[in-house]
């Protein structure tokens, strides 16, 4: 859920990507100062089980050239024991 708020308000839409089994859109995050464009963030949501998401995210990540340093994780879904 939060992936996909991120990307309404990005203006953007998750479209399957089949070969890294996920939903992903490539955005800007908001303005840079002078009205340049934000850095560049690739929002994704895997199709897959969590335990079983690093392939996904691992073509993700070699796709769009990220590197795993700038790789941030979001997990709406929290086990509290």
């Amino acid at each position: 859920m939060a992936v996909a708020e991120l990307a309404r308000r990005a203006g953007a839409t998750l479209r399957e990507h089949k070969a890294a089994r996920a939903w992903a859109a490539e955005v800007r995050l908001g303005t840079a100062p002078g009205g340049l464009p934000g850095p560049r963030a690739v929002l994704a949501r895997p199709r897959t089980y969590m335990n079983v998401s690093g392939a996904p995210v691992s073509g993700l990540l070699k796709f769009y050239k990220v590197p795993l340093e700038q790789l941030v994780v979001v997990h709406d879904g929290l086990d509290i024991d």
